[in-house]
């Protein structure tokens, strides 16, 4: 019996190790989401700028329908050229998505950077990313809102620097190039080739790649089908299992770059909103117009049946009347 005792006292210490690994792994990484919490704070009072008409109630309120009663809700995403100095910028990326957790549904639309459209707070028509160089994100939702006659409930802004730097954080994305071509950003002497099919592209390719358009066959439409497919990707990225690790170079990267009106504690619905819909094919739909010039300047015009097909488009994945004329005539539909 003496050999069976030395036995099980030799079988102890590994016991005892593989307890302590244990206890080292769940503690490193209790520490690790502590400090992610902790970082994700600071980071979110940085980028946070709700809009003079957002208060904490509204927004706790939309948060507590998107949970209790799946109720749709819109996202603004801009992409600003602020190279070129001045107070704003202007905004070279213009696209709505609509979420309906309760259809399972996600549509895109891209507003053309030249689009001739009425900005309110201007009193008269311009290109759409003239509301932005005026007045910044609130001239352009308003603007977007005026449009498309649908609310913009959330908005998220990037220089071209968040965006490179985001891409490159998430360690590239991958993309379906349409068709081999040549393109090279302003302001730089960077040349960059992109192949017909699958491609790996770091955040610099994928700049370059939302931006062309002279080379693009469908020019503003060719052009806002690679943004979206873009935006897409990087959601897709962001939001798997692989890119925790990853999270915490992505909070450094967008805090001088990204602003939003989304509160830290939305965050996490937002995420798992889009990750039960992760499969979901994105509806992606297109404002069509035809080329136009008025005293020597090259404007984009939308055609009258094409934005009113986005709009009741829009309207249906939002649960809105089809008859509401504009955002301050919004009444939810009976169906």
């Amino acid at each position: 019996m003496q050999p069976t005792r030395l036995n099980r006292k030799k079988k102890r210490p590994w016991k005892r190790v593989l307890l302590l690994v244990v206890v080292m792994l769940f503690a490193g990484a209790t520490s690790y989401a502590s400090y992610l919490v902790y970082q994700t704070k600071n980071v979110t009072s940085e980028i946070y700028e709700p809009l003079e008409r957002d208060t904490e109630e509204t927004l706790d309120d939309k948060l507590n329908k998107i949970q209790t009663d799946n109720e749709p809700f819109s996202i603004l995403i801009a992409g600003i050229d602020d190279e070129d100095g001045g107070k704003y910028g202007r905004s070279d990326v213009v696209l709505v998505a609509t979420v309906n957790p309760e259809k399972e549904t996600i549509t895109m639309v891209s507003i053309p950077r030249d689009s001739y459209v009425y900005i309110p707070e201007l009193d008269y028509y311009d290109k759409i990313n003239h509301a932005y160089a005026n007045g910044g994100i609130r001239y352009t939702i308003e603007t977007v809102e005026e449009l498309l006659e649908i609310p913009i409930d959330y908005y998220v802004t990037t220089n071209f620097q968040g965006f490179q730097d985001i891409v490159d954080s998430l360690g590239g994305i991958e993309i379906d190039v349409p068709f081999t071509f040549k393109t090279q950003l302003s302001g730089s002497l960077k040349g960059f080739t992109f192949e017909e099919g699958e491609m790996s592209v770091n955040g610099n390719e994928a700049l370059a790649y939302v931006r062309m358009r002279k080379s693009d066959p469908r020019g503003d439409l060719g052009r806002n089908e690679r943004q979206q497919e873009v935006i897409k990707e990087i959601l897709n990225e962001a939001t798997k299992i692989s890119s925790i690790p990853k999270f915490d170079n992505i909070l450094q990267d967008i805090k001088g770059a990204v602003r939003t009106n989304i509160p830290s504690n939305q965050y996490l619905q937002f995420m798992k909103v889009y990750r039960e819909l992760g499969t979901v094919e994105i509806n992606q739909i297109a404002l069509e117009g035809y080329d136009n010039t008025q005293a020597g300047i090259y404007y984009y015009g939308l055609t009258d049946e094409s934005v009113n097909q986005v709009q009741q488009t829009l309207k249906r994945e939002l649960n809105i009347s089809p008859y509401a004329s504009n955002s301050n005539d919004i009444n939810t539909s009976s169906e």
